[in-house]
């Protein structure tokens, strides 16, 4: 994604609010969501396109709860 996204380059890195044992941040126009438990985190999405993530291509109907070890990459812009 870094390729295709940023043109090989290394973009600047913002770590973003995220619950406990979760991991968000944004890096250029890809912000990513991660759960790194072994429990069910709430996250919230950003406004964008879903590119990437461990639950299939259509995220679950109803407000994004990441299931254990799930991650979802977002372009947002």
């Amino acid at each position: 994604l870094r390729r295709a996204k940023l043109s090989g380059r290394v973009g600047g890195y913002e770590l973003l609010p995220s619950a406990e044992n979760s991991w968000s941040y944004r890096v250029g126009p890809l912000t990513v969501l991660a759960n790194f438990s072994g429990q069910r985190q709430p996250a919230s999405p950003p406004a964008g396109q879903i590119l990437l993530a461990s639950y299939g291509k259509e995220p679950p109907a109803g407000p994004l709860v990441l299931e254990p070890w799930q991650a979802v990459v977002y372009l947002t812009s």
